[in-house]
């Protein structure tokens, strides 16, 4: 699962860049390091998932479970495409950062 949303996430990364040249989270910071994601468990995943806000949630769901693409899941949603987009970079940078947080809980 955490390979499946990394692909995507850079899929989604590479393709749309050209649309956010201006947007706030193109940092190279945002982009995670490989290696890094391999150390985290499902568990954790879930766990974070959760702690996410609806929107978030949704966006997430509908994109990579349903696997649902950027106008399908606008249209049930009720958004542009830019703006599942937006939060789907904003749901993974979050995911990112409390994946980083229980990895050295655990440690």
């Amino acid at each position: 699962m955490i390979i499946t949303i990394r692909r995507a996430s850079y899929r989604i990364y590479n393709t749309e860049k050209k649309y956010y040249e201006n947007d706030s989270f193109e940092d190279s910071e945002y982009v995670p390091d490989i290696a890094k994601l391999n150390e985290y468990d499902i568990s954790d995943l879930t766990n974070a998932i959760g702690q996410l806000e609806d929107k978030y949630k949704a966006v997430i769901t509908y994109f990579y479970y349903y696997v649902h693409n950027a106008n399908e899941t606008a249209d049930l949603m009720g958004i542009s495409r830019n703006t599942v987009y937006k939060y789907l970079r904003k749901a993974e940078a979050i995911l990112l950062e409390k994946l980083r947080g229980a990895n050295y809980e655990r440690k």
